[in-house]
């Protein structure tokens, strides 16, 4: 995911019968996730007080977590820049899906990708963002994001998203997390930091680590079960608590899906359906009452 901007475009590219149906399919599949999840969120009044009025700003959140913002932030006037690639084609078509507006550019400084992002921020009030993408490294801000924000006037404001229950792709470099059904869904907005204009190397670099810190504290703010408690837009499933966590594990694959302590019985058939063992993350076997496949003990959390 390239950006998301409030409102500008720098290019577009004619999609293909194929991309189309796959866009098509998953913001049906993540409509579908979203009518089952817990949906919290903690401060959005900041970002709706900046949206309100006008100011323009950096929606900066880490690659890895931007997939539940498709649907969560649904309604916004929006226009996601993605990279000129295939994967940059069928996010783009998601985004048009859900009803935000889409460029693509490359992601090659030398094929003119920055004059075109320079084109769209130029134009845009509000730019959600990546800010450690496309390509990472995971959770390290890149220093281009903030000379952008100088250059424009731009304050950043960074998000976060968790969830209690997620399949995460441990293969991929950002660590992709795809919230389940039924779980708890927790959107996270931190304080708007101000960014002067012509700043200095060490500057950039100094604001680039508040940025880092910001983001991971929110981070952890999101997978905390009672940081969102007050603000719940709807309840999904709810089940009796267990005395351990629960990993769930793909065999021969590296996908994890990692839960807390409640674990209820539809997602057990779900992940039996899946093909994938119960684990507990804490190394014993702890399984729910009724179950009769294999519990894997793992370590991990």
């Amino acid at each position: 995911m390239g950006a998301m901007a409030g409102r500008g475009t720098a290019g577009m590219v004619k999609p293909s019968a194929s991309i189309k149906l796959k866009g098509l399919s998953f913001a049906w599949f993540l409509r579908s996730q979203r009518l089952t999840w817990r949906i919290c969120f903690q401060g959005r009044d900041r970002l709706d007080r900046l949206y309100s009025m006008g100011n323009p700003f950096l929606l900066c959140f880490w690659h890895g977590k931007y997939v539940p913002i498709f649907p969560l932030l649904e309604g916004y006037r929006a226009c996601v820049v993605s990279s000129l690639s295939t994967r940059g084609s069928v996010i783009a078509e998601i985004c048009r899906n859900f009803g935000y507006q889409s460029t693509q550019i490359s992601d090659r400084p030398k094929d003119g990708a920055l004059k075109a992002f320079r084109e769209v921020l130029s134009e845009a009030r509000v730019v959600g963002t990546a800010v450690d993408g496309p390509l990472g490294p995971r959770h390290r801000v890149k220093t281009g994001v903030i000379r952008m924000a100088s250059a424009f006037g731009f304050e950043l404001l960074p998000l976060s998203v968790g969830s209690r229950w997620k399949i995460v792709l441990n293969r991929r470099w950002d660590q992709m997390e795809l919230p389940l059904p039924f779980t708890r869904v927790c959107l996270v907005f931190g304080d708007p930091i101000k960014v002067p204009p012509d700043l200095s190397n060490a500057k950039i670099r100094q604001l680039a680590g508040h940025l880092t810190k910001a983001i991971m504290e929110l981070d952890d703010m999101a997978q905390d079960p009672t940081a969102c408690r007050n603000g719940c837009l709807s309840i999904g499933f709810k089940s009796r608590e267990r005395s351990c966590p629960y990993t769930f594990l793909a065999p021969g694959s590296s996908v994890r899906v990692t839960g807390g302590c409640k674990f209820p019985g539809a997602k057990l058939q779900a992940a039996a359906q899946a093909n994938l063992c119960v684990a507990s993350s804490i190394g014993r076997r702890c399984r729910p009452r009724g179950h009769r496949g294999k519990a894997a003990v793992d370590g991990m959390g």
